[in-house]
């Protein structure tokens, strides 16, 4: 890269919601040295996260781009749950591999018109946008992959592999779990974590006006669950834990934070596609914030199980916690873990994947076996709820794994060097791409 030029990084971006990668790209742009690097964002909808980009020098472009969904694991567990007719989703899949062909051209115009020159390098945020990354590379523009899923198995995720493996420059992963599928390639793969900004998340916080407001007593144990709240993310099966767990200590309450998975209303007029997607068994998303309550309703947890839907002042409530929950059957990485972590709060979670590399067992939180079992997790939850010298202690482990690990700074330099490493040595420099299956 030449001096004083800087090079331009074209961000594309699945949705603009307060979701993980959405605020992983916050936090890495807000690190982002502007003296050498200029970021444009491409986002297919225009959500809260487009204001907050845009205040970081980001310009930011809306335009809709084609989604290749049913790749990774939580996805197709929950395709599964919904119909596990396998005939029907394989049918949906090949709809979507048609509407990907159908979506390539606008894409690669798109592109060609952003890039704007030369100096580019494209950052594919998510292992969905398959058209957008494949469009930057028959462009010849060198593709950073991020990989923050763990993709899943079968046809249709092996396909995805082989597009990934042809298009990228590099693949960053976001745990070595998820870079497992593509190492052994020719393509480089870097383990590069998440992180967090830590001056949002403050670990002596007291979290006496947050229990006020929600009407907790000072004194109550206080468990909490942070996260989407479809089954593979463990919401159920903590609710299965709450009997157990009050059967030891009857006055602790749960706080289950979380519930963006709104049912998509239906049009008023019924169309080809939605009538289409409804005959192959998805035509609307289940509201399983209003199920959480319902189930919870029937065992008669509504005094002790309190549901807060989405919150924006997660430390806050953090504060709150004794203990986080955090029971998914399957994760990547798992943002909602490290900021529990660094606030220095002890987490129940499961020996999975991406957990692997975030939990040290019984040093900086506790881990139960595959699959989440509800009397494992009431175990664990209960040793911590009468432990104060215990939960303190993974307490402080959590807070310095964070600082040593997973700070923002740290994470953007990782970052930026792979971005002057692919921009090559001067402006216009594009890096040769290897073909890779």
């Amino acid at each position: 890269m030449s001096q004083g030029v800087p090079l331009t990084v074209i961000y594309v971006q699945n949705g603009s919601s307060t979701g993980g990668a959405g605020f992983s790209l916050d936090v890495l742009l807000a690190h982002l040295d502007a003296g050498r690097f200029r970021s444009l964002v491409w986002a297919s909808n225009d959500g809260p996260m487009v204001r907050r980009w845009e205040e970081r020098r980001a310009r930011v472009v809306v335009r809709r781009m084609h989604l290749f969904e049913g790749l990774d694991t939580h996805f197709v567990l929950g395709a599964i749950e919904r119909d596990p007719a396998r005939w029907r989703r394989w049918s949906l899949q090949t709809l979507t591999a048609a509407r990907a062909a159908a979506a390539l051209p606008g894409e690669i115009l798109l592109l060609r018109r952003l890039r704007n020159g030369s100096g580019v390098v494209v950052h594919v945020n998510s292992i969905v946008m398959l058209t957008a990354g494949l469009s930057a590379r028959l462009l010849g523009l060198p593709v950073v992959w991020h990989v923050r899923e763990i993709l899943a198995q079968g046809f249709w995720a092996r396909l995805a592999r082989r597009i990934i493996l042809h298009s990228a420059s590099l693949i960053v992963a976001v745990s070595e779990a998820a870079a497992e599928p593509f190492q052994g390639a020719d393509i480089p793969v870097r383990v590069v974590h998440n992180a967090l900004d830590l001056r949002g998340f403050d670990p002596t916080i007291d979290g006496a006006s947050a229990r006020h407001e929600l009407g907790l007593p000072l004194d109550a144990p206080v468990v909490g669950f942070i996260g989407k709240l479809f089954p593979s993310k463990g919401a159920p099966d903590l609710l299965r834990a709450v009997p157990l767990v009050l059967g030891e200590i009857p006055y602790a309450h749960f706080l289950i934070v979380g519930g963006d998975d709104r049912p998509v209303p239906l049009p008023a007029q019924p169309t080809w596609k939605g009538g289409l997607r409804r005959w192959l068994g998805f035509g609307q998303a289940i509201d399983h914030l209003r199920l959480l309550r319902s189930e919870a309703d029937r065992q008669g947890l509504g005094g002790r199980v309190h549901f807060l839907g989405s919150r924006r002042d997660v430390p806050r409530l953090l504060s709150a916690m004794d203990v986080v929950a955090l029971p998914s059957h399957t994760e990547a990485f798992g943002r909602t873990v490290i900021e529990a972590l660094a606030m220095a709060r002890p987490v129940v979670s499961v020996a999975v994947e991406g957990i692997l590399d975030l939990i040290r067992h019984d040093e900086n939180g506790i881990l139960i076996p595959p699959p989440p079992r509800a009397e494992d997790l009431a175990v664990a939850i209960v040793s911590l709820l009468r432990d104060r010298s215990h939960r303190e202690a993974l307490g402080r482990a959590a807070r310095a794994s964070v600082v040593d690990r997973f700070s923002a700074e740290r994470h953007a330099e990782a970052i930026m060097a792979i971005y002057e490493e692919l921009g090559g040595g001067h402006i216009g420099r594009q890096v040769q791409m290897p073909r890779a299956y």
